[in-house]
């Protein structure tokens, strides 16, 4: 049997309208939990993945700066005792996308406590704070997560 190219068109089409009304059923199932128990179940998640690290993770943390003037707060800090790098985490659940402003800040304050990456978590990043390069800044948003827990086979029944 031959398609012509206009069938052929309708085709793709239609595979690509399932497959982001799978997407959007699958973003839905998870719009009623906060963006920490996703990043918390992301990072265990990678923790269980990579073999032969020990890890740990802290909640709810004020870090002091190198000189000592200022705290700052993170949602998580990530403690990695093999190769003694420090990661700090934190999480940005705004209704409005967070810009380049917010990522350059962030980026600062991960350099004045002297951290090795800086992880940002947020529902969505703009255009410009995506286009930016950084730093030992990482920039995570609620979509990704979502997509990368799935990967890793973990359901939505799991959170409850």
């Amino acid at each position: 049997m031959y398609y012509t190219s206009l069938e052929v068109l309708y085709l793709i089409f239609r595979t690509l309208d399932y497959k982001v009304s799978i997407l959007e059923l699958v973003l839905n199932s998870y719009k009623d939990l906060t963006l920490r128990s996703l990043a918390k179940k992301y990072l265990l998640i990678l923790f269980d993945q990579i073999k032969g690290k020990k890890f740990s993770l802290e909640e709810n943390v004020e870090w002091n700066s190198r000189r000592g003037k200022k705290k700052i707060r993170y949602d998580f800090i990530i403690k990695d005792y093999i190769t003694k790098d420090i990661i700090g985490v934190q999480l940005k659940d705004w209704r409005r996308p967070i810009g380049v402003n917010v990522v350059m800040r962030f980026e600062k304050q991960i350099e004045e406590c002297g951290l090795s990456v800086g992880l940002l978590i947020g529902n969505e990043f703009s255009e410009q704070a995506l286009a930016r390069e950084r730093r030992n800044v990482i920039l995570l948003s609620r979509g990704e997560i979502i997509s990368l827990i799935t990967d890793f086979g973990v359901s939505r029944n799991e959170f409850d």
